[in-house]
């Protein structure tokens, strides 16, 4: 039983996301995954997950987001963007995303060549 508490733990903790687009150049790459750690409360200029289905004026067909938050405190929101201003859809475009959009702040970034790297030495032992 301890066995599975840990792991029930864990996955409630923490989940693995999968990087799509070029909205976050040069942070993080297409196709990197990153780590996130579930409903931690944003900080400032923290690196964050969003459901777009809880987001009123998205209208883009993906069902979650990465983004920049960055601390207002003037609003009851979240005022999210893209690193890469040029190829972001973010706050900009529908103002700020309610906070119960919100699904954990990335902790970790595995890129492509780690995941490779990852992959080769998972197969060595098979």
């Amino acid at each position: 039983t301890a066995v599975m508490f840990l792991v029930i733990l864990l996955t409630s903790t923490f989940s693995l996301g999968h990087v799509s687009g070029h909205s976050m150049d040069p942070t993080f790459d297409d196709g990197d995954y990153v780590l996130i750690m579930n409903k931690k409360a944003p900080s400032d200029n923290d690196v964050v997950i969003l459901d777009t289905s809880k987001i009123a004026k998205f209208d883009h067909d993906v069902p979650e987001l990465i983004k920049r938050y960055y601390k207002d405190k003037s609003t009851n929101g979240y005022y999210i963007l893209g690193d890469n201003s040029a190829a972001s859809y973010d706050s900009r475009y529908f103002g700020e995303v309610e906070k119960d959009s919100y699904e954990g702040s990335v902790i970790l970034n595995i890129t492509k060549a780690q995941k490779n790297m990852l992959l080769t030495i998972t197969n060595l032992f098979k």
